[in-house]
This record gives C-alpha cells, sequence and structure tokens, in this order.
C-alpha cells in the first residue's frame, strides 16, 4: 500500500482532535498529529485573512485517500477544507510495516 500524508487545517484544537480521533477509530488514518499555533495568510471572497490554525498530518495510504476526503467534507466546519494528500518517496520499512498494520489492525477490530 502506498503511504500519503494528507494536510488539513482546521479551526480549532478541539475540532482537530475529533477528526483526528474519529480517523483513526475508524482506520482510515494510523495516525493523526496535531501542529497547533500556525498562521495561515490567504484571501476568501477577496477578502485579505489572516487566522490562527491547527495542522494535521494525517498518516494514511493512497487507497484511503477518497473515503478520508468524503469524511472530512462531511464532517469539516469549513465550507472549503484543505485537503492535500503528499506521496511518501521515501520510508523506513519498520514505520511502513507499523502503518500498514495499524490500519489493517483497526479495521478488523472495528469490523
Amino acid at each position: 500500500m502506498k503511504p500519503i500524508i494528507i494536510l488539513c487545517t482546521a479551526p480549532s484544537l478541539e475540532v482537530a482532535k475529533s477528526l483526528c480521533k474519529q480517523l483513526v477509530e475508524s482506520s482510515l488514518v494510523a495516525c493523526g498529529q496535531i501542529l497547533p499555533g500556525i498562521t495561515s495568510i490567504y484571501t476568501w471572497e477577496q477578502t485579505y485573512h489572516e487566522e490562527s490554525e491547527i495542522l494535521m498530518l494525517l498518516k494514511t495510504t493512497e487507497s484511503h485517500f477518497k473515503s478520508i476526503e468524503e469524511f472530512i467534507l462531511t464532517n469539516h466546519p469549513y465550507s472549503v477544507p484543505e485537503i492535500i494528500s503528499i506521496s511518501i518517496a521515501d520510508i523506513t520499512p519498520k514505520y511502513a510495516n507499523w502503518l500498514n498494520s495499524n490500519i489493517i489492525f483497526n479495521r478488523e477490530k472495528n469490523e
């Protein structure tokens, strides 16, 4: 399974924790890391914004992207949430095994 990292921002720590927890419990991601205190500078509806946000790094596999995208689009408070996939070119074999087996383990546990 091809490992990827999905980047997704959230408006608060509570929202990020809730989304990450649900994604891990549903076996869509092996790990969700939360990086608080980022500043996003962007335009939205032709207006400049500078906001504090939380960045989530979601470790998963390429085959789970569409399901994660659907979950985020359904459960995220933003009308246009950031959902960006980054392919992992190199990964240690032990970490790759952990990632893949953790997703499989969680899926079997929830069935």
